[in-house]
């Protein structure tokens, strides 16, 4: 106490009071200055963390991207490989196909020419006479024949169809008979 009263005789009290009033105002500034330089400071670390925090998330989205595409080109493999099967089991197919189609013109020809030859002995050497619509179909088949590549050896026969006479149909035998 007797501190507090030599204070008091030596200094008047608005000295006391201003010198109170001037630490207050120090210690806020104090306290401010702290506060920005812990604010400063709380940035730096926060920035730090996040720049961390951001390269590990960059290093996993970078992983998954990896993955991603890795996957993506065992698919795309996969996927190639699936439609390479299938394209030679179709190419496959088509040749089979082909080769029946062959096999069905050879025998179609085949049958063609056996009907001309069989209708050449039929009106040439057996009747030596042919009526007009089996002349058509001979004919008709005939160009199928010769269409499909058929040989010289018909042509001949065909000349000899041709230059058979024709009978007359049985409608105009009737007709001539009234």
């Amino acid at each position: 106490m007797d501190s507090l009263t030599n204070l008091l005789q030596q200094y008047s009290f608005e000295s006391i009071f201003i010198f109170i009033i001037l630490l207050v105002v120090a210690f806020k500034f104090i306290s401010e200055a702290f506060e920005w330089l812990w604010g400063k400071i709380r940035k730096v670390s926060n920035k730090q963390y996040k720049e961390e925090h951001f390269d590990e998330k960059f290093s996993k989205l970078e992983k998954n991207i990896n993955n991603h595409f890795q996957n993506s080109d065992q698919k795309m493999v996969e996927l190639e490989e699936r439609l390479n099967l299938q394209f030679n089991e179709s190419k496959l197919r088509i040749q089979d196909i082909d080769n029946r189609l062959i096999v069905m013109e050879e025998r179609q020809q085949e049958a063609t020419r056996s009907y001309l030859i069989e209708s050449y002995h039929k009106f040439c050497k057996e009747l030596k006479i042919i009526d007009e619509l089996s002349l058509q179909e001979i004919e008709r088949r005939y160009l199928y024949y010769k269409t499909a590549g058929g040989d010289g050896f018909i042509d001949n026969l065909m000349e000899e169809i041709r230059n058979l006479p024709l009978a007359p149909l049985a409608n105009q035998k009737e007709e001539n008979n009234d």
